[in-house]
C-alpha cells in the first residue's frame, strides 16, 4: 500500500497537481466530499509538502483499510485503487 502512496504521490507532482485543493474523494461513511475537508485534521496545519503528503497518505491508507478502496478526482484527472485482485490500480490525467 505504501509503493501506491509513493508511486501517486509523485506522479501527481510530475503532473503538478495538489491531491488535497480542488479535489474530491469518496469519505467511507459520506460517500463524495471535498478532499482537503475530510483529510485535513489539524487547523494548525502549515502546508508544507511533507505535511500533505502525510494527511493525503493518511487517509489513502484508512479508506484501503476500512472499505478496501480508494476513489478520487480533480484537476482533470482520476485515482482509483481497489483491493480486489482482479482491479487494476489507475491514475490518469484527462
Amino acid at each position: 500500500m505504501f509503493e501506491v502512496v509513493d508511486h501517486v504521490w509523485r506522479w501527481a507532482k510530475t503532473h503538478y497537481l495538489y491531491l488535497l485543493s480542488e479535489w474530491s474523494v469518496v469519505h467511507p461513511r459520506y460517500g463524495w466530499q471535498d478532499a482537503a475537508n475530510v483529510m485535513i485534521t489539524r487547523e494548525d496545519f502549515v502546508g508544507s509538502d511533507d505535511e500533505l503528503r502525510n494527511f493525503w497518505s493518511t487517509f489513502f491508507v484508512n479508506s484501503m483499510q476500512r472499505v478496501k478502496k480508494f476513489e478520487g478526482k480533480g484537476e482533470g484527472a482520476k485515482i482509483c485503487c481497489y483491493t480486489n485482485a482482479n482491479t487494476k490500480p489507475f491514475w490518469h490525467k484527462a
